[in-house]
């Protein structure tokens, strides 16, 4: 404080420094921006100005040096709307809702890298009404079932349903049951084959399959991993190039534009396309967003002048605006193949251990009272890794938790005790124990957090208290009263609302891959 009170104010202007410390700060940015063009240009031969986004830009390289753009096939209109049924997240849930002895949590070794060097679909799509679902490689719609006991009944022995179910207000459930939904052909084997569901194709989108990403995978996880050191690509880098890359396969192809354009630009685009928002920086400079969707005053007009039938214009800017090369098929295939390791990670533990109990899973990583077989666990890209060593744990939520326990690095366990405290919608860390016990006992929790607000009336951004309020509801399971939880029971796409789940002493027998 003496110092502050020391600092001369005669001749001192705050917008003077401000300016400079922004100018500073700019010409620092510019610094690591030079370099990190020049490193990406000397391993790549690709100039980032034309990538405005780190998933672009490494999108970019893998067209330009490792991907034959023929390779791929962009999927439009209604087969794309379709098809996007099959595109699932990772998933996340809470199905033991406390540890109170030893637990171990796992992280798999870049997931979605190691997924992209699966066979994908590419090409272009074959329609089908073929009912055989291994004829199949690609996308097809499908009739689920669960697996039932001799009472008909659908077995809760499963405990952890692999198989998501996409209810009508897009929430993402994994139940019990039966349902139709469309999916990556290899996943519904995987669940046939060794969850024991019965699956009956109705139709289908048949593709090649091909490995057509190893070289770039390889190329960038051996940088990160540190194996390789020729390069002047840091490991930092190359963990962002693997993981953003495959983000750019599920791209939508109606996603808005946000530009910054001359007053003549923006007037052209007005008249163009459909503007959501446009604002004025300056005299020469225009902030615009807005849809690659033809107006309709566009369309009469180029209707009157080219005397074309308007679906024609339609079909011609359609050809012509998704310049973006994406493949919806190649993202689903890959957040299939990422489910497929996460749940047969817990086959294997509930194969060799009765006493299993999976506490939570989070897309690649799994938190259980057993050690993963040592065949699963390693630093080869796909294999788990220990993580933590839990000694008391609080799963109130699917991505509210709470860990005590000790870190592992590079197999070694630390003698230092630490806590892991995740919220969903909150700072890291700002949930204390007693917080997480209180939602686990039903309770909500307040928190209030600084946060930037877009004003859009205003045109301003403010900085700002605001409440937020953790509610202890579980909209996927059904919690029970010594915190395990149940899968909702769905029947004909249903969730059955009066389900009351019974708890059988039969241990559920995983079938056998068949021959």
């Amino acid at each position: 404080m003496d110092d502050y009170n020391n600092i001369k104010t005669d001749n001192w202007s705050m917008r003077d420094e401000t300016l400079k410390y922004l100018e500073n700060d700019l010409l620092t940015l510019l610094e690591v921006l030079i370099s990190f063009s020049n490193d990406i240009f000397r391993m790549e031969t690709v100039n980032i100005t034309k990538s405005p986004t780190i998933s672009s830009l490494a999108f970019r390289i893998l067209l330009t040096n490792y991907l034959n753009a023929s390779e791929i096939f962009q999927i439009k209109g209604p087969a794309h709307d379709n098809m996007r049924n099959a595109y699932f997240g990772g998933i996340t849930e809470a199905y033991h809702r406390s540890c109170e002895g030893e637990g171990f949590a796992y992280d798999v070794n870049s997931s979605h890298p190691a997924s992209m060097k699966q066979p994908l679909p590419v090409g272009s799509p074959i329609y089908s009404t073929d009912p055989v679902l291994d004829n199949y490689f690609g996308i097809a719609y499908a009739e689920i079932e669960t697996p039932k006991d001799e009472n008909g009944k659908h077995k809760e022995e499963i405990m952890y349903p692999p198989l998501p179910f996409r209810l009508p207000d897009k929430s993402i459930i994994n139940p019990i049951g039966n349902w139709s939904g469309m999916y990556f052909s290899e996943l519904l084997k995987y669940v046939r084959d060794y969850w024991g569901y019965t699956v009956k194709v109705v139709y289908g989108y048949k593709f090649k399959a091909e490995k057509i990403l190893d070289n770039f995978i390889d190329t960038y996880y051996n940088i990160k991993s540190g194996r390789d050191t020729t390069t002047n690509i840091n490991r930092l880098t190359a963990k962002l190039l693997l993981n953003c890359v495959y983000g750019r396969f599920g791209l939508k192809m109606d996603n808005g534009i946000t530009a910054i354009v001359t007053p003549e630009e923006s007037l052209k685009i007005q008249n163009k396309y459909h503007v959501k928002d446009i604002n004025p920086i300056s005299d020469k400079l225009h902030w615009i967003s807005y849809n690659n969707e033809l107006s309709p005053l566009f369309i009469q007009d180029q209707v009157a002048e080219s005397n074309c039938p308007e679906e024609e214009i339609r079909l011609r800017h359609n050809e012509s605006a998704y310049e973006v090369e994406q493949s919806l098929p190649i993202a689903i295939a890959i957040t299939a193949y990422s489910t497929i390791r996460l749940f047969e990670a817990i086959r294997k533990l509930k194969e060799k251990n009765p006493d299993l109990i999976i506490y939570a899973v989070d897309t690649d990583s799994i938190h259980t009272n057993k050690q993963l077989p040592d065949e699963m666990v390693g630093d080869e890209l796909g294999q788990w890794k220990l993580e933590f060593v839990i000694k008391e744990g609080i799963y109130a939520l699917p991505k509210v938790y709470y860990a005590r326990g000790y870190k592992v690095k590079d197999g070694i366990i630390s003698d230092k005790i630490t806590e892991i405290r995740k919220g969903k919608g909150v700072k890291r860390g700002s949930i204390s124990r007693e917080e997480y016990m209180k939602l686990l006992s039903g309770e909500n929790i307040e928190k209030r957090e600084k946060r930037f607000i877009i004003d859009g009336s205003r045109k301003v951004v403010r900085h700002d208290d605001v409440s937020i309020t953790l509610s202890p509801t579980l909209n996927k399971r059904i919690p029970l009263g010594n915190y395990w939880t149940m899968p909702l029971l769905v029947i004909n796409g249903e969730i059955v609302s009066d389900y009351t789940p019974y708890i059988s002493d039969k241990p559920f027998i995983y079938p056998k891959r068949k021959k």
